[in-house]
């Protein structure tokens, strides 16, 4: 029996078919050994040299172009950090640098999910002739006791919704400006506005309404005059807070329970209508002046009671009234007169009396 390999060696040895060819090299491929043992060596070839495990290529790596690496071993060994450790400090003077870092469920931040934790014994101050900025899904700055932030033109957050949390709020600012383009809220135990400048002003400049309910009191002291322009017209886009019955009245006010009071102490008192004027007392209604009292009417005067009427000139009260009597009296006299005739009728008796003389003419 004839095996394989016998087979082979009855055959001539194989020729080549070409003679025998040179490559060039690119680089010297010699590696040079300096130091070696079981697992660890120094060695150098034509990129640099190299410190570091034989078994799993973890150390330093010194390129003849300037180069220095720092790896690391694998993970599985129970391993792969670098660790670094400078009792005098540390000098790093860089260009560009690069940074990736991920997460190891081995680490002891594993539990809190950490890439990058840092302690700092002292003050941190970080300097950037540039734009620095920081990306996050979540961004928290925990500051024990304050936190201050300083631009020196402006200070821009754009954020869809801001939320501040705080026991005490304090702005110094010489202009403040705001632009709400829907509804602006507040929930507050106490709004106090405090403007010093006698050229101070508040404004409220609304298109559309403006509406307050006050469940206490409403006090306003003003030290200059007060001026209203009411115009009556419809609200542009919407009915507005005044229902339309009460929309024949331009200003209304409705006091449920106590009486309104209004006094001129310096001045006068002017009431025009280019309509009507309408008073209803439910009970007494009283006018007193100091001077001339006067009431001029283009049209009829009429003075209507159901129980009396009473005119006294020069007494200082009124007589007793009598149900569907008129008494007029006068302590130094009493004239009509009359440009055409005087008519006075009686049903019963008239009665004309004189002290002294009676006298017709």
């Amino acid at each position: 029996m004839t095996t394989t390999w016998q087979k082979f060696a009855e055959k001539d040895i194989a020729q080549p078919t070409v003679s025998d060819e040179q490559q060039d090299l690119l680089y010297d491929s010699h590696h040079k050994v300096l130091v070696s043992d079981c697992s660890f060596t120094i060695t150098t070839d034509h990129i640099g040299a190299f410190i570091g495990s034989k078994v799993h290529g973890h150390g330093f790596h010194v390129t003849n172009n300037g180069d220095m690496y720092s790896i690391a071993g694998p993970k599985a060994l129970g391993g792969g950090k670098l660790v670094t450790v400078s009792r005098g400090g540390q000098l790093t003077k860089t260009g560009a640098v690069i940074v990736e870092r991920r997460k190891s469920n081995t680490h002891v931040t594993a539990e809190d999910g950490e890439a990058y934790n840092e302690l700092n014994i002292g003050d941190w101050i970080t300097e950037t002739h540039g734009t620095v900025t920081i990306k996050g899904t979540n961004i928290v700055i925990d500051a024990t006791d304050s936190l201050q932030i300083t631009a020196g033109d402006k200070l821009i957050i754009n954020s869809a919704e801001t939320k501040h949390n705080t026991g005490s709020s304090t702005l110094i600012s010489n202009f403040e400006y705001k632009t709400i383009t829907s509804k602006r809220q507040a929930i507050v135990s106490e709004d106090v506005l405090y403007q010093y400048d006698p050229r101070a002003t508040s404004h409220i400049i609304s298109a559309g309404h403006i509406n307050r309910r006050i469940m206490g009191d409403h006090a306003s002291t003003i030290g200059g005059v007060e001026s209203k322009s009411v115009k009556g017209l419809m609200p542009i886009g919407s009915f507005g807070l005044v229902p339309a019955p009460q929309r024949i009245w331009s200003s209304l006010t409705d006091v449920l329970r106590g009486g309104v009071k209004l006094d001129s102490i310096l001045g006068a008192y002017n009431v025009t209508a280019g309509l009507a004027i309408n008073q209803t007392a439910g009970a007494a209604y009283s006018i007193n002046t100091g001077g001339l009292t006067s009431i001029v009417s283009g049209g009829s005067v009429g003075i209507t009671s159901p129980v009396g009427v009473g005119i006294v000139g020069g007494l200082p009260a009124l007589p007793s009234f009598s149900l569907g009597k008129v008494t007029i009296k006068g302590t130094t006299g009493v004239d009509i007169d009359s440009d055409v005739d005087i008519n006075v009728r009686a049903t019963k008796e008239l009665l004309l009396e004189g002290k002294m003389m009676i006298y017709l003419n």
